[in-house]
């Protein structure tokens, strides 16, 4: 039986009504949770905010590089300016290339003349490295608006040192070379000064670098023990190791400045906009808060989400306190809870929180890699004497643990060819194969070898 149009007009509106209602009661419920959220966790700001400080992280900038202070006399920074200006790295790129594959082919009168015209940068490199610390005098509270334009260009300066090096090995001037070398391990050395994930990302590159060249300067010498042995000499030289813990107090640094001028970076919605390439709004110095907890219901609440996320890190990180990769494990763990945490509160944090997993991987990556390149080097110093490599890792004086695994690293034997090799960032047996020598996937599948011959550059 039909109901009559009268009774489908109120059965229809009470359905629309009722939709209404449930639509205007979820709204309510959205904005007073929000409201509940967003009070809560600014009420929360100061009891946050002496567990952060309590955790050792920098409340101003003047506490950022504690432990890092450099007098004037002792500053890097200046002369290494000078070098930065008279290498001139944009004319130096292009050469680059060419002069590496000359120079990987002994012909090193043309390296010579080619790298002749930055050489005054070079050799300004070497008095600036003989400082004992590196300080830009940045102002740590301009946050995502700070640029790094020495790092770039000092990267170039390390490759032409090491360029050099290698030409010297070639003619025999082996002291110089090694000055080349150490110049290079310094520089990255006091990039590591620079409280930030970028300056420790920098420092491992740079030493990177220094230990290929230092592989492919002892191919050269392959059969000069002497030259071997003083190589060996400088890669056991003290040199603090990059400080993870250290860089990633600037980068709670970089979070709290943001927080607290929030408005001048442009907001939520600047902050937020990844892969938009305006710029954001002009700061003036003078107008940044520097100290304190920001006023503000809104602002109130994301620093004390911001305390508590680093506070929690800096707890997590304790009990591993020299193990990079458990390290930034257990900051990857706090940085998957703050992803899932959907709060108002922690929006900010969502965008901010930087994820640690490749920082850590490269601190364990550059030990690994200096580890097989000494042991490359006592294995070619047996091979300078007796005329053949050792035939096992026992054979070869020296405890040579691969820091991935805890296990004995590797070796590879075949013929005239040598590589010791870490199992890396895998924890695989990938055979001895490194990066550069990937061509296919996957491209995840490589080792962290010292070789001989050196292995090819990549193209």
């Amino acid at each position: 039986m039909k109901r009559p149009p009268a009774r489908r007009w109120i059965i229809g509106c009470s359905v629309i009504g009722g939709i209404a209602l449930c639509g205007i009661g979820g709204t309510l419920l959205f904005f007073a949770a929000k409201f509940v959220d967003v009070g809560q966790a600014s009420g929360e700001a100061e009891k946050a905010a002496v567990a952060y400080r309590k955790a050792g992280f920098a409340w101003e900038q003047k506490d950022l590089t504690k432990g890092f202070e450099v007098s004037d006399s002792d500053n890097a920074a200046p002369l290494l300016n000078v070098a930065i200006a008279n290498f001139n790295e944009k004319k130096f790129n292009p050469v680059i290339k060419p002069l590496l594959r000359a120079a990987d082919t002994k012909k090193y009168d043309e390296v010579e003349t080619g790298l002749k015209p930055f050489n005054k940068g070079l050799d300004l490199a070497i008095v600036a490295s003989n400082k004992k610390g590196l300080d830009f005098h940045r102002d740590w509270d301009m946050g995502p608006q700070l640029l790094f334009p020495e790092f770039a260009t000092a990267k170039g300066l390390v490759k032409g040192l090491c360029l050099r090096a290698q030409v010297e090995f070639g003619q025999h001037q082996i002291d110089k070379g090694i000055a080349d070398l150490r110049t290079s391990w310094k520089i990255g050395s006091l990039i590591g000064h620079e409280p930030t994930i970028i300056s420790l990302l920098v420092q491992i590159a740079i030493k990177r670098i220094a230990l290929d060249a230092v592989q492919r300067c002892a191919y050269i010498a392959q059969t000069d023990r002497a030259a071997l042995t003083n190589l060996e000499s400088f890669l056991n030289e003290p040199s603090p190791a990059p400080d993870f813990g250290y860089a990633l107090r600037g980068e709670a640094y970089m979070g709290l400045t943001v927080v607290r001028n929030l408005d001048n970076f442009g907001g939520l919605s600047r902050l937020s906009s990844s892969g938009d390439d305006a710029p954001m709004p002009p700061v003036k110095p003078s107008d940044l808060i520097r100290t304190g907890i920001p006023t503000g219901m809104m602002n109130r609440a994301f620093a004390t989400r911001h305390f508590q996320a680093w506070t929690k890190s800096a707890e997590s990180m304790e009990p591993f306190k020299g193990d990079p990769i458990k390290m930034s494990n257990a900051m990857e763990a706090v940085s998957e809870e703050i992803s899932n945490k959907k709060t108002v509160s922690n929006l900010l944090n969502i965008i901010l929180f930087p994820v640690f997993s490749q920082a850590g991987m490269s601190v364990v990556t550059l030990e690994a890699e200096s580890r097989v390149t000494r042991a490359l080097l006592a294995a070619m110093k047996i091979r300078s004497t007796t005329g053949k490599f050792p035939l096992g890792l026992s054979d070869i004086p020296g405890k040579w643990v691969d820091p991935f695994n805890g296990q004995p690293v590797k070796i590879l034997h075949d013929g005239e060819s040598f590589r010791v090799y870490s199992v890396g960032p895998n924890l695989k047996d990938d055979g001895g194969v490194v990066r550069s020598e990937l061509h296919h996937d996957p491209f995840t599948a490589y080792d962290i070898a010292a070789c001989f011959p050196p292995r090819e550059r990549s193209r």
